[in-house]
């Protein structure tokens, strides 16, 4: 019932732990050894850092460690960072409905069981028999010669689809902490202005820029180049919910300045556009994930595939800037209220 993101997590971390003698090891092992896709672990591992759980030890023989031993790490320490364990208790889909539905008691039971197991389990017990991963890991540990971060992984490529089932997840998380504000102004009438142009800007360059920059610049291009219609069918409807988004987006930010100062048309508008957005993005996310991807991953050969990885990074480095991904990254856990830490911190 964890989320992809969280169970990736748990391997890296399950392996790192599992390291004789504090041994560093190189993301490209984990990558391998734990079959996470490279594009996937940087950015998990960046926010393991962050949350002072492991260290990025640069240089030669660099790589990562534990930053304290393995039993004092809670799995439930690493799985909030990258889930609303809130939202997962409350509900077996993990969204605030109004009331309990007939499975809520059923539920409620069974959460507090894998809640009660994240927190009396530690990370030395993922792996306990480490020593043939050890072995691999030892091979590649001496060959080590990155100097930075964001050289440490190569070698393979993210599929696309797997890099934007990410993003959604940590749009996802955005989304929920979104749903509650829009209660809260619901039942305060009074908005959170300074938080609110946070999640706009997270919306407009996480979600849009990035995210569906990512879709309508190279994915769609692409689709569309191996046949797929764009005037009708499921590339017409993505883009036209973009623009829904985005309409929704414009209406909350020309809301604020009056929300600000108590309008309470402008409060009401504001709550009514967030709730809008909440649904439309969540819906627009199950169709991508269930319908789209799958009919791209049956259409796309592995060199469309690998050309549009690297699109996606040369879109994530030269128009959004290096470090910007990671920081909405960071954004997106603060605003969903899973991360630890208040500030973000550079590896």
């Amino acid at each position: 019932m964890l989320s992809q993101t969280a169970i990736y997590a748990l391997r890296a971390i399950g392996y790192i732990a599992a390291q004789k003698d504090e041994r560093s090891v190189l993301a490209k092992t984990i990558s391998q050894k734990m079959h996470i896709p490279k594009n996937f672990l940087s950015k998990i591992l960046h926010q393991l850092v962050q949350a002072g759980l492991i260290q990025s030890i640069r240089g030669t023989g660099g790589g990562f460690r534990l930053a304290k031993p393995a039993q004092q790490i809670h799995l439930r320490e690493v799985v909030e960072l990258f889930m609303n364990l809130a939202s997962f208790r409350n509900c077996f889909l993990g969204v605030s409905c109004g009331g309990p539905c007939g499975l809520n008691k059923k539920w409620k039971a069974i959460s507090e069981q894998i809640t009660s197991l994240l927190d009396d389990s530690t990370i030395d017990q993922i792996f306990p028999h480490a020593e043939e991963h050890k072995k691999e890991a030892e091979k590649d540990t001496g060959r080590c010669r990155e100097h930075s971060s964001d050289t440490v992984l190569g070698g393979g490529y993210m599929k696309p689809t797997e890099t934007l089932k990410h993003e959604h997840e940590v749009i996802l998380l955005v989304l929920a902490g979104v749903e509650r504000e829009a209660q809260k102004i619901r039942k305060t009438r009074k908005a959170d202005v300074e938080k609110l142009n946070r999640i706009v800007d997270f919306f407009r360059n996480f979600t849009d820029r990035c995210h569906h920059g990512k879709e309508e610049k190279h994915l769609f291009v692409k689709l569309a180049e191996r046949g797929m219609d764009k005037e009708s069918g499921p590339i017409a409807v993505m883009l036209a919910e973009h623009e829904m988004g985005r309409e929704k987006i414009r209406a909350i930010a020309d809301a604020l300045p009056k929300a600000k100062n108590g309008n309470a048309k402008a409060v009401r508008i504001l709550c009514e556009n967030l709730e809008a957005y909440v649904a439309l993005l969540r819906a627009h996310i199950d169709k991508e994930n269930n319908v789209l991807f799958p009919m791209a991953e049956q259409i796309l050969g592995d060199e469309d595939q690998k050309q549009l990885s690297e699109a996606f990074e040369k879109l994530e480095s030269e128009e959004m800037g290096k470090g910007v991904h990671e920081k909405y990254h960071a954004l997106a856990h603060e605003l969903s209220g899973t991360c630890p830490c208040s500030e973000t911190a550079e590896e």
